[in-house]
């Protein structure tokens, strides 16, 4: 079901890491002509930053994503900062897409949540990615190699890969991750709900398919500097059979939180290439 889009609001993505969000918000910036701000309200990378002049607004960086150390505090006066950010838009006709990583702030402004839903002028939608573990070895990778982002042409490029050698996944790394992300979905449920969800593997293979998820949008082609990397990184873990393992029950646990694995979501096919996905078991379900 496609999401319609409202038009004169700000579109909020609130998004699991590695699922696209960077692709998804470029294109729909350019098919909206929207401002995109990136992850102003992740609390522990730098943001972009907008200039205003009457009613023209300039990016004044790129919102490249730094990691930085501040206190709590200030934490809490930026992002009430862009929740200001947000009305001086709105006051001037102007509006942004913005992504939300829920997990980088909850412990930091967990009121966050509650001053976003409230505003009338943001329309807010979820974005996932169907093979979860996949999402988490590719954070990882990132994490380890530096690199978050490949500029590259999205339709017919030649994409880049992360060179890595054979690592090993922490499985406390795993744990946390997967008990954090059902925090994270019980925390937007509860300030968003009834929130419609779309999954990277509805685009991964042909960014134009965004168009035909959301309605509200021209349907034009583009063709953009993009950041998407390619590679299966699952081949390159040591310890893939333990926390494969691992992920499988802790799925088969939580089924409810992981809807791709229950037959719930029949129109979204995770790529062959990613390996193993957990078997669904009815009976006699035992996490380890």
């Amino acid at each position: 079901m496609a999401i319609t889009l409202v038009p004169n609001k700000h579109i909020g993505v609130i998004f699991q890491p590695r699922s696209g969000s960077t692709l998804l918000r470029h294109y729909l910036k350019y098919l909206l002509n929207y401002v995109d701000t990136g992850e102003m309200f992740n609390l522990l990378v730098e943001e972009a930053k907008l200039e205003f002049k009457g009613n023209n607004v300039r990016l004044v960086n790129g919102g490249e994503l730094r990691q930085i150390k501040t206190d709590k505090q200030s934490n809490r006066v930026r992002a009430l900062g862009h929740l200001n950010t947000l009305d001086k838009l709105t006051s001037i006709d102007k509006y942004c897409i913005f992504g939300i990583y829920t997990q980088s702030y909850q412990s930091y402004f967990p009121e966050l949540s509650q001053l976003l839903a409230k505003r009338s002028d943001v329309q807010f939608f979820k974005l996932d990615r169907a093979d979860f573990l996949y999402s988490l070895i590719s954070a990882w990778v990132s994490k380890i190699t530096g690199k978050f982002h490949s500029l590259t042409q999205i339709e017919n490029a030649t994409l880049k890969e992360r060179k890595i050698n054979s690592f090993i996944y922490p499985l406390e790394e795993l744990e946390w991750q997967l008990t954090n992300y059902v925090i994270s979905v019980d925390h937007i449920n509860y300030y968003f709900p009834n929130l419609k969800t779309i999954y990277y593997e509805e685009f991964q293979t042909k960014p134009s398919n965004i168009m035909n998820l959301f309605d509200g949008v021209p349907k034009k082609i583009l063709s953009l500097t993009m950041n998407k990397f390619i590679g299966d990184y699952k081949e390159k873990v040591l310890n893939l059979n333990e926390i494969e393992t691992y992920y499988e029950n802790f799925v088969n646990l939580y089924p409810d939180y992981f809807p791709q694995y229950h037959n719930k979501l029949p129109n979204i096919i995770i790529p062959s290439c990613q390996g193993k996905q957990p078997n669904q078991h009815e009976k006699n379900r035992k996490f380890v």
